[in-house]
């Protein structure tokens, strides 16, 4: 969603999102709600060029420093733009940090991660969520 891609065009029925619940039609505008806040931020980094999924990235590194995001890269172009989220996570202020972290824990996200089907049984139950994460602790010996 933050690249942008879905709010510019209709997404091509060949594009595999399509087949996904959160971007259904009924639940793509739900969503689109949390893009919008997150470029109300990306837009306090325009000196710095920054793109609203490089917002995301810096906002993943700047306040979880144990996660490894795992952004989507299909050219050169996208590498380049996800590197420079590393840089921009040192830009971001704490008061950004938290304004997102709270933005995500507030704003319900529409429609299942994936859709249903057998293809995905081994998926079922193994994310934990955000706030059950103990990394941090753990890494400290807590």
């Amino acid at each position: 969603l933050a690249r942008g891609f879905p709010l510019l065009c209709p997404i091509p029925y060949s594009n595999v999102r399509l087949r996904f619940p959160r971007f259904s039609e009924q639940n793509f505008a739900k969503n689109l709600l949390l893009v919008n806040k997150f470029q109300e931020i990306a837009a306090k980094y325009e000196a710095y060029e920054a793109t609203t999924n490089q917002i995301v990235l810096a906002w993943i590194l700047a306040s979880r420093p144990t996660f490894i995001p795992l952004p989507g890269c299909r050219t050169p172009s996208h590498i380049s733009e996800n590197a420079r989220a590393a840089l921009l996570s040192a830009l971001l202020s704490p008061a950004d940090v938290a304004a997102l972290t709270k933005i995500c824990e507030d704003t319900e996200v529409a429609g299942a991660r994936y859709p249903e089907g057998p293809h995905l049984a081994a998926t079922k139950g193994g994310c934990i969520g955000l706030g059950e994460w103990e990394g941090e602790r753990e890494a400290k010996g807590e």
